[in-house]
């Protein structure tokens, strides 16, 4: 049942896992991933990179070149022992796009917690 699923031009569970691998691919820049079906042409590839070209190859050079960069940090000290860092990238809203068709018109915010995706629509 499941490759019959897969083989199907617009599997709703394809598309989704090409959206994982999509924000793994962000944040694991430097490493390459590729997504497709067999058979078919790819329809996800990152050659390992930047953050900003592995952005670029998800979710097109549109979105990619209305990025701010987000950097944020605290050191803890022996009074306050807390720790933390942040960094990621904002755009405004956009249309996501497969082979610049739009296929989704939710917003969608992607975000990664300890190396664990948390994604929320």
């Amino acid at each position: 049942v499941r490759r019959k699923i897969l083989r199907g031009q617009t599997s709703e569970l394809y598309h989704q896992m090409v959206r994982v691998c999509g924000a793994y691919a962000v944040h694991y820049a430097s490493k390459a991933i590729s997504c497709r079906k067999a058979g078919h042409g790819s329809d996800l590839v990152t050659a390992g990179g930047s953050t900003l070209e592995a952005l670029t190859a998800v979710h097109g050079s549109t979105t990619a070149q209305n990025l701010c960069e987000l950097k944020c940090g605290q050191e803890g000290t022996d009074e306050k022992p807390l720790h933390f860092s942040l960094t990621g990238y904002v755009s405004k809203r956009c249309v996501e796009t497969t082979r610049g068709t739009p296929n989704n018109k939710k917003d969608r915010f992607t975000l990664f917690i300890n190396d664990r995706l948390v994604e929320s629509t």
